[in-house]
């Protein structure tokens, strides 16, 4: 049985086991260019939750082990593709004919990075070398001189030495340097938000900038807030079709729990299908061949909010985004699931059908970045569900996507 198949099958198999463990399981065990070892263990890590990838850097680091940097190498790899980049593993050991760089990422602006992974930097780290791959890359035609540059990502967060070392060399305007930890932090930021024009300017963070003036930065802190704000709101008032949203009005505040609520409804969903999912943000999810996309959009009962609730009723708001909406296009399976008030009460809207919708839908929206919303306004009665549309064209009975009753193509 291979790594991801031990994964789907008993996950508490790789969860309790160290690393150096899981990966004596693949194959010959051994971390090699083009091993069968490697393949399993690339696929392992496309498939694992971001927390697990964690802890693997965490051991790689922490308790060396033989092949560990080479491990570390392909776990920095995976999370380059958790950033949405285009990912090309690098070699494990450099040939006479290959360049022997530890991955290459083509970033949404575009441009490459050349990746190298050092699990300390207590020795004197060659950047004159790591350069040269960077200069046949260049003469290979794989990158451009003017979108193209080197980032160290190493193990620790005493990195003074290096910096110094970069910045008294030639190819200090070429290259940028990050700790593990901090590249993993910069990946929760980027999970916490959706706008994938956001996204685009975390990624610019690797690419070597001058930053004498910060609007740069200051510009990513304040766009990722406001996404933020922006997913806190439920849209608590039936909106016309040109309404605009009311920022005067007490907004629903995200709890840490809440925000669980997506990542719970969307493994329920992959549970009942039996499909792999991976977290990308806030609510975006993926399998990791790209083969199924959801977005899971949560709403707590407004029902219940009442002095005398009605157990029969249910009332739920979900805000539809144009990103969302590209985003499950984008696949051969897109789905939009709805939690209504609880991980254990799921729609499942396949893409074709949500399409259908959007025009009967209302929509507002927000004054301050003119983001529009379409809502989805869904009633429950006892055990049926119904769909709010435009006035005049009355509820649409959407029962029949209550999960697990229409299959994935």
């Amino acid at each position: 049985m291979n790594l991801v198949d031990l994964w789907n099958s008993a996950r508490e198999q790789i969860e309790d086991k160290q690393l150096r463990q899981i990966i004596g399981f693949a194959g010959d065990g051994l971390l090699r260019n083009g091993s069968s070892a490697s393949v399993e263990f690339r696929d392992l890590l496309a498939a694992v939750p971001i927390n697990l990838l964690s802890s693997f850097a965490t051991e790689c680091l922490e308790k060396s082990f033989t092949d560990s940097g080479f491990a570390l190498q392909d776990i920095m790899n995976e999370i380059g593709r958790r950033f949405g980049f285009e990912v090309e593993n690098g070699l494990y050991q450099g040939t006479r004919t290959d360049v022997g760089h530890d991955g290459l990422w083509l970033l949404p602006t575009p441009h490459h990075v050349i990746l190298e992974v050092k699990t300390t930097d207590t020795y004197r780290i060659d950047i004159d070398k790591v350069a040269e791959y960077r200069r046949k890359l260049i003469a290979g035609g794989q990158v451009s001189e003017a979108s193209s540059s080197i980032l160290f990502v190493v193990g620790r967060d005493d990195t003074g030495d290096l910096e110094a070392q970069i910045r008294g060399s030639r190819h200090a305007w070429d290259v940028r340097l990050i700790s593990v930890a901090s590249l993993f932090r910069l990946l929760a930021v980027k999970g916490a938000v959706d706008d994938p024009t956001i996204v685009q300017r975390i990624s610019e963070i690797l690419i070597p900038k001058e930053f004498t003036r910060l609007d740069h930065i200051i510009d990513i802190v304040f766009s990722a807030a406001e996404d933020a704000s922006e997913e806190e709101e439920e849209f608590e008032e039936i909106a016309t079709p040109n309404s605009i949203v009311n920022d005067d009005r007490i907004p629903f505040t995200r709890s840490e729990k809440s925000v669980n609520f997506n990542q719970a409804c969307a493994m329920n969903f992959a549970q009942s299908y039996d499909a792999s999912l991976r977290r990308l943000s806030r609510t975006t999810f993926e399998s990791p061949d790209k083969f199924l996309r959801i977005v899971s959009l949560v709403s707590k009962d407004y029902e219940r909010l009442k002095d005398i609730p009605d157990p029969t009723v249910g009332t739920f708001w979900f805000g539809f985004r144009m990103y969302q909406k590209d985003f499950v296009e984008k696949s051969a399976n897109g789905y939009v699931v709805l939690g209504c008030g609880s991980p254990e009460q799921i729609l499942s809207v396949n893409c074709e059908s949500l399409k259908q919708w959007l025009p009967e839908l209302n929509t507002s929206t927000k004054q301050s970045t003119g983001t529009v919303h379409w809502h989805l306004h869904v009633h429950r009665q006892n055990d049926r569900f119904f769909l709010e549309r435009k006035r005049g064209l009355g509820r649409l009975d959407i029962t029949e996507y209550k999960l697990g009753n229409t299959p994935i193509n």
